[in-house]
């Protein structure tokens, strides 16, 4: 069907759906298959996956992938892989996990975090590395292997994050890219690992575990014949891995200058733009993230929750509009569009602050202690207000995330699973005041893997030219002046109960954690 052409793969290891696609030269998606791995929770708000069976999802996309569009295997000229960041993904000198991946979604080393704060670690860490520390973060939960689970760190050889995993069960190298690498341990401004950051986290004895570090567009390795003979590829075919997912992304979307910036409407709402220089001179807010670009950096505000806001309000909320998009045989987010559409802006005067995760936040403030809430409730309200809500309160936390650059960008570009929706790109636009942006496509991780993997090889002379080639918009939302105007008033309350609140998280999670026991 697609003979004739050279292709790319394009992997995505994404935290509950792992996919891979077919690219042709101009970036179209050909051809896309998918196998989701569950996250195994537990107590403690505790996140994993079992590794092998995030390879195996992504041995099977591939298969299924080459399997459906009658192509030449002999085509394919390369594969970048992209995965989710953060978490740790531990094997041993045979490259087996020791145990579950532990998700960047994990909980379980918010006292670590805690701790590191009432100690002023984390403001030196930020002066040197430009990431803030969250317990999904990489350096407290090895701390928190090294205080709970020593024997698993002792069987250790080497810490990773997903892609790299990907790449090491695909090539059979160990290694990281700057991107990934980018957190913690890592000096931001000369691109290297910074030892005395090691030593501040007293992991010295761990210093081992950390893999070397390439340029993003460097080829990690080339597909063994063990795992092409499971794929259906011949072995030697050149594999890149990087960037992680959210850089990927900004590749995919074309997002290489400060003007533009973007948004992942997905499990977590990733906000980043693209800069000259790292921003570490600013309060403790995000991530800075080497950029896939050589010069270029990523000032990320991830929101620890985004479209799991939603997934909470259907669950035990959401009811009656669940079963009215049944009654009328329409998807179920489809009807959430024509509900909200209903409702004006401001939600009846309800409004809902995103902070779902049991980790609390991350961005655009970090506080473990963090919680979600509506205010505004009478009598008045109904569930179509709360769900308005819900959606308005998530796009405040965006205009809230890109506050300090807001002046600075000219168009928001939206990806992920909410940029479907036809209403809530609008609202977005209305909240920010900024032109949005839908690029055409879907899979924008696995195209910038992709489009990175092909620079590699030679098949693009450049990533600028690789996004000049093959990026392009499906549609475009304007904002509303007169509803523009009434967020603004909203988003000055949304801030001020945002910044109110700290206090009165940390005295519920103290009163929900007490026993009653002297």
């Amino acid at each position: 069907m697609f003979t004739g052409m050279p292709h790319l793969i394009g992997v995505d290891a994404g935290t509950s759906v792992i996919k891979a696609v077919l690219f042709d030269p101009e970036g179209n998606e050909l051809l896309t298959a998918g196998e989701k791995v569950p996250v195994l929770t537990g107590v403690n708000y505790t996140a994993e996956q079992d590794m092998e069976q995030v390879w195996q999802a992504v041995r099977n996309s591939v298969k299924t992938l080459l399997a459906g569009g009658g192509i030449d295997p002999a085509s394919v000229v390369a594969i970048g892989v992209t995965g989710q960041g953060d978490g740790c993904w531990l094997i041993d000198e045979g490259g087996r996990p020791v145990r579950p991946a532990i998700l960047w979604s994990d909980g379980r080393a918010a006292a670590v975090v805690n701790e590191w704060q009432e100690q002023g670690i984390t403001k030196e860490v930020w002066k040197i590395n430009g990431t803030v520390l969250f317990p999904g973060s990489q350096a407290p939960i090895l701390q928190w292997l090294r205080i709970n689970e020593a024997g698993t760190l002792r069987q250790a050889r080497w810490s990773l994050y997903c892609k790299d995993w990907v790449a090491f069960k695909l090539t059979g190298e160990v290694a990281t890219d700057e991107t990934d690498a980018s957190r913690q341990f890592f000096d931001i401004l000369n691109r290297s690992y910074a030892e005395h950051l090691i030593d501040v986290f007293n992991l010295r004895n761990y210093r081992y575990l950390l893999p070397p570090i390439l340029p993003t567009g460097a080829i990690r390795g080339y597909l063994q014949p063990g795992p092409a003979a499971a794929i259906g590829l011949p072995s030697g075919i050149p594999v890149v891995a990087g960037p992680l997912d959210v850089v990927a992304s900004a590749l995919g979307l074309g997002c290489i200058n400060e003007e533009s910036a973007f948004t992942i409407l997905g499990t977590t709402i990733f906000n980043g733009f693209t800069l000259n220089a790292p921003s570490i001179n600013q309060d403790e807010a995000g991530m800075n993230i080497c950029h896939g670009l050589p010069d270029k950096w990523l000032r990320g505000m991830p929101l620890m929750s985004g479209t799991p806001n939603l997934d909470w309000f259907l669950e035990n909320l959401g009811h009656k509009f669940r079963w009215q998009a049944g009654t009328s045989n329409l998807d179920v987010y489809k009807h959430l569009d024509e509900v909200i559409d209903r409702v004006p802006p401001g939600a009846g005067g309800v409004m809902y602050h995103p902070y779902i995760s049991p980790a609390g936040e991350r961005a655009p403030f970090v506080n473990t202690s963090a919680r979600a809430q509506f205010i505004g409730l009478s009598l008045l309200a109904n569930t179509e207000n709360l769900l308005r809500a819900v959606y308005e309160g998530l796009s405040y936390a965006i205009r809230d995330s890109f506050d300090d650059v807001l002046d600075k960008i000219s168009e928001l570009r939206l990806c992920g699973g909410g940029a479907k929706s036809r209403v809530w790109p609008q609202i977005i636009a209305d909240v920010t005041g900024k032109e949005v942006s839908i690029a055409k496509g879907t899979e924008f991780g696995a195209k910038g893997a992709a489009l990175n993997a092909g620079v590699a090889v030679g098949f693009y002379d450049s990533l600028s030219g690789a996004i000049a080639k093959t990026v392009g918009f499906a549609r475009k939302y304007f904002p509303d002046k007169r509803n523009h105007e009434k967020y603004n008033a909203f988003y000055k309350v949304y801030r001020m109960t945002r910044k109110t609140m700290p206090p009165l998280w940390e005295a519920l999670q103290c009163a929900n954690s007490f026993t009653g026991q002297a």
